[in-house]
């Protein structure tokens, strides 16, 4: 399974390499629901990718919603940071008077805390002003960009990555917690994959991949690098809409086939599928005659070499 994956978040350009228009009321949408309150995880670089080059009322309307939330965000870590403090400043005087072993915890915990708080607001604050749009790790139930055919129109929409089926309610997140990747061999036995292969393509730019791998040697878990000596990776996806619950949800999945010789070698067993760059608009545009088995679309793959190393 694709653990996670850096991903291209600049929306801009990849509307321009595929001739897309980013559907700014998709974005203006999430960022509105992130700003009320709603737990959603978008990367830095895909907020940068509208704090900058603001041509439209719409996109400087975004650029306010995620400033807005930045200034919110720090707010609540800098008065987080001044309770840690205090935690801190509480237990260094209890171990003055006697070292014990619960003063030691506090202190070890508001230590580590203090440090991620300032990491936080750190990089808060780098991303509201520095932080190019280019490419940002995602996780399972982060959002990314994913180029899409609608109506037979080419479109950048966000997407979560975990899919929900459209006839699915918010608890099969908790039931099916590994819905973010699909296995190719499952594609014709699993329900909610049959529904929408054929029918609900997508499309992710990966410039590499991570993944968990068990070392027998050492008995303990490494997270492993895998990097394409290609610049980009282009990776089929399946997208599903859902409207069941409060809140409608737009998510994704990764597919991933038997793993690569390289991958392998280093210890895994699935990898993500890549596809030729001239095969993208036969699998994203599922209407066209041309689309007919995607089958063979997933078999014709680039040669491709990956590095690794662990993370």
């Amino acid at each position: 399974m694709c653990y996670s994956a850096m991903v291209q978040q600049n929306v801009k350009a990849l509307s321009l390499k595929f001739g897309a228009r980013v559907d700014l009321d998709f974005f203006e949408e999430l960022y509105t629901e992130r700003l009320k309150g709603q737990s959603l995880t978008l990367s830095p670089q895909l907020d940068a990718s509208f704090l900058s080059d603001l041509n439209t009322p719409q996109e400087k309307k975004i650029a306010s919603l995620i400033q807005e939330w930045q200034r919110h965000e720090k707010e609540k870590l800098q008065e987080t940071l001044i309770k840690q403090k205090e935690r801190l400043s509480a237990a260094e005087e209890k171990l003055k008077i006697k070292p014990t072993k619960n003063a030691l915890n506090e202190q070890r915990i508001a230590t580590d805390k203090i440090q991620w708080l300032q990491k936080k607001i750190e990089t808060l604050e780098t991303n509201s002003a520095e932080t190019k749009a280019t490419e940002g790790r995602i996780f399972p139930f982060h959002y990314a960009p994913l180029l899409i055919v609608h109506q037979g129109e080419r479109l950048i929409r966000p997407y979560r990555y975990h899919l929900r089926p459209h006839t699915e309610g918010p608890e099969f997140d908790r039931k099916f917690d590994g819905t973010y990747n699909v296995r190719r061999d499952s594609l014709d036995r699993v329900a909610w994959w049959k529904r929408i292969y054929g029918k609900n393509h997508g499309l992710l730019v990966v410039t590499r991949f991570y993944e968990n791998v068990f070392d027998h040697r050492s008995n303990k878990n490494h997270v492993i690098e895998f990097t394409p000596h290609v610049r980009e990776l282009f990776v089929p996806c399946l997208y599903d809409e859902n409207t069941m619950g409060k809140d409608s949800l737009h998510s994704f999945a990764i597919l991933t086939d038997l793993p690569h010789p390289d991958v392998a070698k280093a210890g895994h067993e699935r990898t993500l599928i890549h596809l030729n760059e001239n095969r993208i608009n036969d699998w994203i545009n599922t209407t066209s005659p041309e689309s007919k088995n995607f089958d063979l679309l997933l078999d014709d793959r680039p040669t491709i070499r990956f590095a690794s190393k662990i993370d």
